[in-house]
């Protein structure tokens, strides 16, 4: 079975040799599957068929993390298409399971308690060295017995798309983005966008997965990102310019999400390292 975790700044478009499972665990992803455009907040569980190519739209968010278990089928379509015998899901179990996948309109799924505790399982099993096949067959047919159910909880999907909300996020970062340097508060925000506090903050925790004071945040982290690598403002600069109290929060702020300090960011770009690179060795 072939797994992995980590972060990358894009996905080239590409093809897996089985069912892919992913959990976007935190960040915000543009990708696409098949040219069909998808948006994908943290805590999010999608997957793509062997036959499906997928890949980033545009670069990819900073800070997010993802997990990945490419599982083994047989077949060409949904058609033909069948589990690795080796994983002990009853045939028409097995047959249920490619049927709901087929039929579902989005297939995102919010991550929820028992689904994440079986990710977690799966990935500990898989670090270690000694486990054996049998348990990570295991693991995976308690796994995709979760997953069928998730799906089978609403014919549509067990993601839908929220229009409203998503609506009202993308008029919330249009106005942040404006004006990053701003005092903001939910109060300020609210009357920017025509909605009381608690309605805000419920439609943006709906579409984007975070409160819209953690929105504000990432916004600001991406910014300092950006004129770190293209600019050669100074920390205390950028601090004051984008909001961050001092050049204290702004330092750990940006390691927080970034995994190094904003001056070492910087200096690892200069000598030749990639965000990419400089993330993931953070990760690690």
């Amino acid at each position: 079975m072939e797994w992995g975790q980590g972060s990358k700044d894009q996905l080239e478009t590409h093809r897996n040799d089985g069912l892919e499972v992913v959990w976007i665990e935190r960040g915000h992803l543009n990708w696409q599957i098949d040219g069909q455009a998808i948006d994908i907040v943290p805590d999010t569980l999608l997957f793509t068929w062997p036959w499906e190519s997928h890949g980033s739209r545009h670069e990819w968010e900073p800070g997010h993390a993802w997990r990945y278990f490419v599982i083994r089928v047989s077949g060409t379509d949904l058609t033909t298409v069948g589990l690795d015998s080796s994983i002990p899901l009853p045939t028409d179990e097995v047959r249920e399971l490619v049927q709901v996948l087929s039929q579902v309109q989005d297939r995102r799924i919010m991550v929820d308690a028992r689904l994440r505790a079986g990710l977690e399982w799966l990935t500990e099993v898989l670090k270690d060295s000694n486990s054996s096949p049998r348990q990570v067959a295991r693991i995976v047919a308690a796994l995709l017995h979760d997953v069928r159910i998730r799906y089978s909880e609403s014919p549509e999907g067990a993601f839908l798309i929220d229009e409203e909300a998503d609506r009202v996020t993308a008029r919330v970062m249009a106005v942040l983005q404006r004006n990053l340097g701003r005092e903001w508060t939910l109060v300020r925000l609210g009357k920017a966008v025509g909605l009381q506090r608690t309605r805000l903050t419920e439609l943006v925790g709906r579409s984007a997965g975070e409160s819209p004071m953690r929105l504000l945040r990432r916004l600001r982290l991406e910014a300092a990102r950006e004129r770190l690598a293209s600019g050669d403002d100074s920390v205390t600069a950028l601090a004051s310019e984008l909001g961050f109290g001092t050049p204290q929060q702004f330092g750990a702020a940006f390691r927080a999400l970034y995994g190094v300090p904003p001056t070492t960011y910087r200096r690892r770009l200069r000598s030749g390292e990639t965000p990419d690179e400089i993330e993931d060795s953070a990760i690690e």
